[in-house]
């Protein structure tokens, strides 16, 4: 007798006293066979687009933004004659559509008030965010304000292309505050990068007698004689080949030069 048939006979035995039969096993039976992998299941895609976009002014609303800053622009007009024999000139230099970056030099508060007189098409502009107060606020809002958090420069940047690609005309004030003295401060060349991302066109203002009317510091605003002349635009292809030290200058000069005509009273720091 073989050792296999050994074997087997005493796990047959074995099996029997324990009251359970003990089966034979196919050794190529028992050789486990491979697990197929489970195919993954498609997970959804993210949307092309995650971002929630900001949904556009109804017309109706911005037909009662127009009307009602048309509204506002006679009394502001009617006020600016009686205190401050108030006098413009160049506005043809202001396309009447597309995006525009108009670049004053800073006198006083009265500065967004007195260009908005003078720009024959609506404008907006940046006002920080302390100033959205009851119920100055809402003045201030009716005239195109927007807020911002003067703390946070990254706000102010997205803001401003944001109204710019809109097709929007911004006032921008890159001098970054009001002069403490009535003199032109230099400007900083951040406004080049506004202009160059959002194509707009660049148109300088200079506002002289501002300071003389509200100084910083000023409660109340006095009589005072106030002139602004818009200079020839700057358009996207004219400053495409200039650096942004050079583009800075060129508004520099014209803002020079504008001052020149209203009587040599704009004058700079340096």
């Amino acid at each position: 007798m073989s050792q296999e048939k050994v074997e087997g006979g005493r796990r047959k035995a074995e099996g029997s006293r324990n009251g359970v039969s003990t089966p034979s096993i196919d050794p190529i039976l028992s050789i486990p066979k491979p697990i197929e992998p489970i195919p993954p299941s498609p997970l959804p895609l993210p949307p092309s687009n995650p971002r929630p976009q900001s949904p556009a002014p109804s017309p109706f609303l911005s037909y009662l933004a127009q009307l009602w800053y048309s509204v506002l622009w006679g009394p502001c007009y009617a006020i600016s004659q009686v205190l401050f024999r108030y006098r413009f000139s160049g506005k043809s230099h202001v396309p009447l559509t597309g995006p525009v970056l108009l670049v004053a030099n800073h006198q006083s508060n009265l500065d967004p008030v007195l260009i908005g007189i003078a720009c024959p098409r609506q404008l907006k502009y940046l006002a920080r965010v302390g100033l959205f107060f009851w119920p100055f606020s809402w003045w201030i809002r009716a005239l195109g304000a927007t807020p911002i958090d003067r703390e946070s420069a990254i706000s102010g940047i997205k803001a401003t292309l944001r109204l710019l690609k809109g097709g929007n005309a911004v006032v921008l004030f890159p001098e970054g505050s009001r002069t403490p003295d009535g003199l032109m401060y230099p400007l900083l060349p951040g406004f080049c990068v506004l202009a160059r991302r959002s194509g707009a066109t660049v148109v300088p203002v200079a506002i002289d007698g501002a300071f003389a009317a509200l100084p910083r510091g000023a409660a109340l605003p006095r009589p005072a004689r106030i002139t602004l002349a818009f200079a020839p635009k700057i358009t996207r292809d004219d400053y495409a080949q200039l650096s942004d030290a050079q583009l800075t200058e060129l508004v520099t000069q014209r803002l020079r030069d504008a001052g020149c005509k209203m009587g040599c009273e704009i004058k700079s720091s340096d």
